[in-house]
């Protein structure tokens, strides 16, 4: 907290720690300030540790409907009116509010980066009756009356590493730098008893050697900035350079700025006691409510003459400062009742504050010297951190004792600041929003949507439709407690990335959700049916109740269409090497598509008896014919086919060109088909049926006559013709084992077949006709070879 009022004093320091469980006041006693705000205390504490102890972490922002929920309002960000909870304290917010409206405004010139969180900070201040005027009673006159602690806040903008999350948030070392306490230590000491010889010599008794009962008030006013500490929350301070200003008073005299002149200011309410009023010699601090919980504005000018200054000159109601018009104006205040003046005392050296020069081995600083016998010593070492209005309070009294443990360091009695992250948020996200760090708190007579069954189904299509039901419905109740709700009302909406669908037969579009409602019993039992079209797509949509506990109590329900591209396709890499690496079945069938294999049970082509790779002279050509050998036996009637065996000789016509004539020479010649003669010892037939011969019916001499007439010449270094063969699928087969389907030859490339390189097949269609290859089916045998003298 950062109280401020004129106080007896604001520790207590029992030797019990454990807490008190109330004021006991008792007959003729003393009632102090302190039993007073002692027997507000313990409730209060009592009440925030059982809250936070009950709801959940210190660290996280529990909140109450859309409290603090932030939302796109035109160009700007505006947060949501509601109640918060964070470590046990209640934190409201009366007003949508935007960054730039908030109670504490902060700056908005830089931009957050990529990545960023919205981050509420929180403190306890003191309300003084003279900032607000409504607790002050006109009827008591100048009679002072007590002022208010406020619990305070402000909204930040804390830059983020990217992928930052909510639950990894508090482990950043941006998070710790600006949300971890202050580390430096104070320590607070009397001047000891001098002696001497002489006893007539009157000395002093040593202690505090002040003549009246007073509450010190030591705060942190600024220092050398550490460069390693990121100024997300104001700078921070190292031990080195250190400037405390010090109030004998808890710095509890404050007045209103009414007027500025210069540096004379007119203030409000007067002097009421010239003992606790500006004088010469004495400094005033400019301020502004808002300092308790945002320095920065203070630190912005620490650089100049900054916002303390002697005073020069007092009256009732006016306060004359040592400083330029141009000091004043660095301030940024203005004499419109909003800027306020704080009374600081004189430090022995006189000076507004003592500075930190020297660190000894240990850390700590030399004594630093604050009058009446009082001196402070700074410790915590070399890593020491300090912020801005940090400040310890202690009491000293006009026996010359103090309230403070002796030779204790003490960390800050405060302000105690306490930080929790809203959201995490990318300015390259398509919703803006990554993550919504709010945790929401139902109340007991809130609605609570149940999940009741329907997700992760699967669908396989039977129909062409583009929209299919699932088999199963996506069921949900609606729930008040142990009590159904009915008429319940819950939208349907898109996700992103996520194929829709239809609910009961309506599109759902991004602006458009469709719409049902919970029946008597408050179940809701809805048709999704799945879009055929985006089977690829993961399916997936979200059920919000309208009205729910906190904003958008919503289930997300997802399926799938069952497709070969969306099955997992395990191989045995032992089994089916040429598959590795393939992770679908439609990955595998789609490899397994690309090959020209032919199917095992098809008659097929696996040697031809051309020699020398194919050349073959015209007089072992007219001699021996063309022998074809097959995989298996063939139908007998193959044979009895007349245009089973296609033989072409093929030669260029050079001649042709540019006069009209063919450019090709083709002469077809004319043979017989017969199976080789060899007795087959599996069936004791005089033929082999695993051999097909072609013989052509002309002799040598006659082929060379046709030949000639055809044109055909040797060309001079080759001496050879081209001849197409063409075996025809349709006539050559094999009969079928049941002896009911014959299986036409497959003349597709095989790995069995040796003779020429230059072979390739065709696909019968349903008409008989020539199609492009197929392995897997029915094709011709079309291949060549050269005809040499």
């Amino acid at each position: 907290m950062t109280i401020r009022n004129d106080a007896s004093r604001h520790l207590f320091r029992p030797e019990d720690k454990r807490a008190p469980r109330r004021v006991v006041p008792r007959q003729g006693q003393v009632l102090l300030d302190t039993d007073l705000s002692h027997s507000a205390e313990l409730p209060l504490y009592r009440i925030e540790r059982e809250t936070a102890e009950t709801l959940g972490p210190d660290d996280r922002l529990l909140v109450t409907g859309r409290a603090f929920e932030p939302r796109k309002s035109g160009q700007s960000i505006e947060f949501s009116r509601g109640a918060a909870y964070l470590a046990g304290t209640r934190i409201e917010n009366p007003d949508d509010v935007t960054l730039g409206g908030q109670p504490n405004p902060v700056d908005l010139q830089s931009a957050p980066g990529d990545t960023f969180a919205y981050v509420l900070k929180t403190v306890e201040r003191y309300v003084d009756p003279v900032e607000d005027a409504a607790y002050a009673d006109k009827a008591l006159g100048d009679a002072e009356a007590a002022g208010r602690a406020m619990q305070d806040w402000q909204i930040l903008i804390l830059p983020l590493p990217d992928k930052t999350q909510c639950a990894s948030l508090m482990h950043t070392d941006v998070w710790r730098g600006m949300a971890s306490h202050s580390t430096g230590r104070l320590s607070v000491d009397v001047a000891a008893a001098a002696t001497v010889a002489d006893p007539c010599t009157i000395l002093p008794e040593g202690g505090f050697s002040g003549l009246e009962n007073l509450m010190y008030r030591v705060e942190v006013h600024g220092g050398e900035p550490l460069a390693e500490h990121a100024p997300d929350d104001g700078r921070v301070y190292g031990l080195k350079g250190l400037k405390l200003k010090v109030s004998r008073r808890n710095a509890s005299t404050l007045v209103r700025i009414d007027e500025m002149s210069g540096a004379e200011l007119r203030v409000s309410p007067p002097a009421r006691d010239p003992r606790t009023w500006f004088a010469p010699g004495t400094y005033a601090e400019i301020v502004t409510p808002q300092d308790d919980i945002d320095p920065t504005a203070a630190q912005a000018v620490e650089g100049g003459a900054g916002r303390l200054f002697a005073v020069t000159r007092a009256t009732e109601d006016r306060v004359t400062l040592a400083a330029t018009p141009a000091d004043i104006a660095a301030t940024g205040a203005l004499g419109n009742g909003d800027w306020f003046l704080r009374l600081w005392d004189r430090m022995p050296d006189g000076a507004g504050v003592v500075v930190v020069e020297d660190i000894d081995n240990d850390g700590r600083s030399k004594p630093l010297d604050i009058g009446l016998g009082l001196s402070l010593t700074l410790g915590g070492g070399e890593d020491a951190v300090f912020r801005r209005g940090d400040f310890w309070t202690f009491t000293a009294r006009a026996d010359g004792s103090i309230d403070w443990p002796e030779g204790a360091f003490e960390v800050p009695h405060g302000p105690w600041r306490k930080y929790a992250p809203i959201g995490i948020f990318g300015s390259g996200h398509p919703t803006f929003k990554v993550e919504d760090c709010r945790i929401i708190l139902p109340t007991l007579s809130d609605r609570i949507l149940a999940y009741q069954g329907g997700d992760g189904q699967s669908l396989f299509p039977e129909t062409e439709d583009r929209f299919q039901p699932l088999p199963g419905k996506l069921r949900l109740a609606v729930m008040r407690g142990e009590q159904p709700v009915p008429g319940a009302r819950i939208e349907w909406s898109s996700v992103d990335d996520f194929s829709a669908g239809q609910i009961e037969g309506q599109g759902i579009k991004p602006s458009d959700p469709a719409v049902t409602y919970a029946d008597k019993q408050g179940r809701v039992e809805v048709t999704w049916s799945l879009d055929i079209g985006a089977a690829e797509k993961p399916h997936g949509l979200r059920a919000t109740l309208d009205g729910g506990a906190g904003p958008g109590q919503s289930v997300m329900f997802t399926a799938d269409v069952n497709t070969a591209a969306r099955t997992l396709y395990r191989n045995d890499d032992a089994v089916c090497p040429d598959l590795k690496g393939l992770r679908t079945v439609q990955e595998a069938i789609d490899a397994l598509c690309q090959r020209a294999v032919a199917a095992p049970d098809l008659p097929r082509v696996i040697a031809v008896n051309w020699p020398n790779d194919g050349f073959v002279t015209i007089k072992d050509f007219m001699d021996d014919g063309l022998r074809f050998t097959f995989n298996e036996r063939l139908d007998r009637n193959c044979v009895e086919a007349q245009y089973a065996c296609w033989v072409k000789l093929v030669m260029a016509n050079d001649a042709a060109q540019g006069t009209g004539a063919p450019p090709m020479l083709e002469v077809v010649m004319v043979g017989e088909l017969a199976f080789l003669k060899k007795e087959d010892e599996e069936t004791h037939e005089k033929i082999d049926r695993h051999v097909l011969i072609w013989t052509p019916k002309a002799d040598a001499a006659n082929l060379e006559s046709v030949m000639k007439e055809a044109g055909f010449e040797w060309v001079a270094g080759t001496n050879s013709f081209r001849v197409l063969v063409q075996l025809d699928a349709s006539t050559i087969y094999a009969s079928d084992k049941t002896g009911t389907a014959p299986r036409h030859m497959n003349g597709s490339v095989s790995t069995e077949l040796t003779g020429s390189p230059a072979r390739h097949g065709f696909r019968l269609d349903e008409d008989g006709n020539i199609a492009a290859g197929d392995a897997a089916t029915s094709c011709d045998f079309k291949s060549w070879f050269y005809l040499t003298e």
